[in-house]
């Protein structure tokens, strides 16, 4: 594999001097730093979160305050009527905050959702079906 280290390697050979490739160098930092913090390349990975609400919630924002306080992402992969349509269950996709803990996150769900069960997990990959 082409490594930093052989670019430098290649680069050197053919500019010839530290001094020529010190600014090169500094603007490489500069692009990685970019890439991690403005991409979700350098993120928290997605996890799959399920709520259990009941039948006479509106889910339909119900949680968005919560979403917008813990999480970077939030989608909606499906919703379901589950116990005989007396409970939906919802299965969202998130990335959370870093500087968020999934427990307040868990909690604050709970308290709106009047205790029913919630999960949060890894995303299972197209292997795992």
């Amino acid at each position: 594999s082409f490594s930093m280290v052989s670019f430098l390697s290649v680069f050197f050979l053919v500019k010839g001097t530290w001094s020529q490739i010190q600014p090169c160098l500094h603007s490489w930092r500069k692009v990685v730093w970019i890439i991690l913090f403005a991409t979700p390349f350098g993120n928290t990975a997605k996890k799959e979160l399920r709520i259990e609400i009941p039948e006479n919630l509106d889910y339909e924002g119900l949680f968005d305050d919560i979403f917008k306080e813990f999480t970077t992402k939030n989608e909606v992969i499906t919703v379901k009527t589950v116990q005989m349509g007396s409970v939906y269950e919802l299965r969202y996709h998130i990335s959370l905050k870093r500087d968020k803990s999934e427990k307040a996150f868990i909690d604050a769900i709970r308290a709106r959702n009047g205790n029913l069960p919630v999960s949060c997990g890894r995303v299972k990959n197209d292997t795992e079906l």
